[in-house]
């Protein structure tokens, strides 16, 4: 099969030397990317700028902005036919539209450094877009197997649940795969759990089983959601995407 990967997450500048990020590190999408590759698929990665680079040699491509990931997207997307899209990058919610300092207001100039000794800056922030809802459309395909990643940072249950159900509202999205940063443990360890989109053209017809299937496992996910496995290691998750999509092609 032919995979597109992508992993670690963007930089959205503020000057030449600041930019805004996340904790992203691109551990797990290199996992996968050596994992599919070791098992005999071609897998190419869009990754961020200083995340973790698989072992295994194979094509890749770096990445730095929302707009850097886009752009990759957009022509690998349509040069290319691919069996599974995992969309793992953590993207910024947000790019810097401008910045003001002492009453004057620019955009980010990547050959300048704003002053150290500026007392206060403020930054007027954009919202990008939700690339994730756009892979269909950017594609020359009908039909590919797309995974999702959803990562929340809350105790509640009834809100991590939430969250999965609105990303579930994609129909485009077929896996979703979920975890808490407060499951993240130092060791690398944390748990995952992999859901099945039952709105999605590819589980749709088997909804009323899957339905059956997670009532008998006592969970109440709703109309859109089937629990399709749960993984503690990254081996574990590779192991277990391996298997859904086995059974999905």
């Amino acid at each position: 099969m032919n995979f597109l990967i992508t992993s670690g997450g963007t930089r959205e500048p503020i000057d030449g030397v600041r930019f805004i990020t996340n904790f992203s590190s691109g551990n797990t999408g290199a996992f996968l990317t050596d994992y599919f590759r070791n098992h005999g698929h071609h897998v190419t990665l869009l990754h961020g700028k200083e995340s973790k680079l698989p072992a295994s040699q194979g094509e890749a491509f770096e990445f730095q902005t929302f707009n850097d990931l886009e752009q990759l997207l957009r022509k690998k997307l349509s040069e290319f036919q691919y069996d599974v899209v995992i969309h793992l990058a953590a993207i910024s919610d947000y790019s810097v539209n401008s910045v003001e300092v002492n009453g004057t207001t620019f955009t980010p100039d990547l050959n300048q450094k704003i002053s150290s000794e500026t007392e206060t800056i403020t930054l007027h922030l954009k919202r990008n877009s939700k690339l994730i809802n756009q892979l269909k459309e950017l594609s020359h395909q009908s039909r590919f197997i797309l995974i999702g990643f959803k990562l929340t940072n809350t105790k509640s249950a009834p809100e991590r649940l939430s969250a999965i159900q609105k990303m579930a509202l994609n129909q485009d999205i077929d896996f979703i795969v979920h975890n808490d940063l407060s499951q993240v443990e130092k060791d690398g360890k944390h748990i995952a759990n992999i859901y099945k989109n039952l709105l999605s053209p590819l589980h749709s017809k088997k909804s009323n089983a899957h339905d059956s299937n997670s009532k008998s496992r006592g969970e109440n996910l709703g109309p859109s959601l089937h629990f399709a496995a749960q993984a503690q290691t990254k081996i574990e998750l590779a192991k277990a995407l391996d298997r859904l999509l086995k059974e999905s092609l």
